[in-house]
């Protein structure tokens, strides 16, 4: 037990983990829920827990019910629907989620993984308020691991012909990305309501991750709008926290940053080739140019 502790803690102490990270927390996450469910069988009281988490860790359709817990709209999606389904989203989240983060680094993985899961949740509270289909439904709640379909998108927006070398033939993500992306399509045909309503919430986690990409492609191509905005949020850093902090020190003093049109012919060159086609002065300029970003 103390070794576990020591792993948990040596990986939330470096920010480069970030998919052992999320690994780590769904995994927990899942062995308490499994065990407070034991808890309450052998109490037969198993109904109790469910009502539990869907009041206070599922996201309700309803925008009140957000307003009074707005932590829901993060922690539906940590919440296990299954374990069976819970080790087949880690095994999907593990493939994608290793390539991103080789190409844009573990901070900008995190950003997606988090903003594309809030994505989701709203973009679910947004079609169920509009849609003819949900109005004569009641409140309904949701948990999945929407936030995956984000890291699905986003790599296969970014190198879409990233291979898998996988059952001995080499695959382009963008084919394994389309068969995954069947499961939401079909819920939102033929699933049940609450079927639908994960289909929805994945659907715009998707969309998420889709024009993230497209964003960092166009503040590559544009640095002073890119500046302006690193700016903004150094200011508010040091609005909320005005402590003194140490530069750090640059390590490659005489290495020039690469010009917006270098830069986009890299982008535009891992997604149509895929990231092994760069040269190693290429891929050194795109990893510098992430590391300027992230700092």
């Amino acid at each position: 037990m103390k070794e576990l502790l020591l792993y948990v803690k040596r990986n939330f102490e470096k920010p480069e983990n970030g998919l052992n990270q999320i690994m780590i927390a769904h995994v927990l996450i899942a062995v308490v829920i499994l065990c407070i469910k034991i808890g309450f069988l052998l109490t037969s009281r198993t109904e109790n827990i469910e009502i539990f988490l869907s009041n206070y860790f599922y996201l309700s359709s309803s925008w009140e019910a957000l307003f009074y817990k707005p932590w829901t709209l993060v922690s539906y999606f940590f919440m296990p629907e299954s374990i069976f389904s819970l080790i087949a989203n880690l095994a999907v989240l593990h493939l994608f989620a290793r390539i991103i983060i080789s190409l844009l680094g573990s901070r900008r993985f995190l950003t997606l993984y988090f903003l594309g899961g809030i994505s989701g949740g709203l973009f679910f509270l947004l079609l169920y308020t509009l849609a003819p289909l949900f109005q004569e439904i009641g409140t309904i709640t949701i948990h999945f691991p929407v936030a995956t379909y984000a890291v699905i998108i986003a790599t296969t927006t970014f190198a879409p012909n990233f291979l898998f070398h996988r059952f001995l033939l080499p695959i382009p993500i963008k084919y394994v990305a389309g068969f995954l992306m069947l499961q939401p399509l079909v819920q939102l045909a033929n699933g049940e309501v609450s079927a639908k309503a994960s289909a929805i919430a994945q659907l715009g986690s998707a969309l998420f991750g889709y024009l993230y990409i497209h964003y960092l492609k166009y503040m590559a191509a544009h640095p002073s709008i890119a500046k302006h905005i690193q700016n903004l949020f150094k200011a508010m850093e040091e609005f909320f926290d005005p402590s003194p902090k140490k530069k750090k020190k640059d390590t490659s003093p005489h290495a020039k940053p690469p010009s917006p049109k270098t830069l986009q012919a890299i982008f535009d060159k891992i997604a149509s080739k895929g990231y092994h086609s760069l040269s190693e002065e290429e891929k050194e300029q795109f990893f510098n140019e992430s590391e300027n970003e992230q700092n």
